[in-house]
């Protein structure tokens, strides 16, 4: 299957399931003689998914999408009948072959038909960036002797989790303090071992995904989440 023929597919089909995703991008502004109070937010960096909402218009009869790749308005959602809508694979517009997580930045607006056909003036535009979320809610206790306990939420497709750690708060300098494991469902937790008592240190999470397109499978690794710090207990 072409990277179009996957978009065509993705984009008329509105997945509820995303609805209940926890999103680490929103955007949200009023109208400009179009549809108001739209926002933007991005519920799955992994599949390049976007849901965009806005408020009903009166005596509207369908409302269109048009969004963009960060230059133009190239591509519709068609008329649809609810207030909100998730746009999916936005990431094979500037991607060939299949690559998750391009990181590229989308424009949306939105604009009302109705009964007679006519369209109203678009919405303000908005933009987001689509990527890949890092774990949210992340905390980091003592444990025993030398240890410390790292918990967070699972990122919803995802297929492993990376850590990394070191007394530096330098994501960079903490190579061959890490670790990658599969990422568990619901709340996750790993326990580092072997560290030094009573010191303090900076613990980094990223989100890693393995997908598989046709015969093409490719591993992304999302951004790494802010330092978290925690310090190791003291022996009396």
């Amino acid at each position: 299957m072409s990277g179009k023929k996957i978009i065509l597919i993705g984009l008329l089909m509105i997945l509820s399931v995303f609805i209940t995703m926890s999103g680490c991008a929103t955007q949200s502004g009023g109208g400009e003689n179009g549809p108001q109070q739209v926002k933007i937010s991005l519920v799955d960096g992994i599949l390049g998914a976007v849901m965009v909402e806005w408020q009903p218009v009166a005596n509207a009869s369908a409302y269109i999408v048009q969004f963009g790749d960060g230059s133009r308005f190239d591509q519709s959602s068609g008329e649809i009948k609810d207030t909100s809508w998730i746009a999916e694979d936005l990431y094979i517009f500037q991607q060939d072959p299949y690559k998750p997580g391009s990181k590229d930045t989308y424009k949306f607006r939105v604009l009302s038909v109705d009964s007679n056909g006519k369209k109203s003036k678009p919405s303000k535009t908005l933009n987001i960036k689509v990527y890949v979320c890092p774990p949210a809610n992340i905390t980091v206790t003592p444990g025993n002797k030398g240890q410390l306990i790292v918990k967070w939420e699972h990122v919803d497709g995802a297929s492993h989790v990376n850590i990394k750690w070191g007394t530096v708060n330098d994501v960079g300098l903490a190579a061959g303090n890490d670790h990658t494991f599969e990422a568990p469902y619901g709340q996750g937790q790993y326990t580092i071992n072997g560290l030094k008592d009573g010191t303090q240190y900076y613990v980094w999470l990223q989100t890693a995904a393995v997908i598989s397109q046709e015969d093409i499978t490719e591993w992304y690794d999302g951004d790494w989440s802010k330092a978290i710090p925690g310090t190791t207990i003291k022996p009396e």
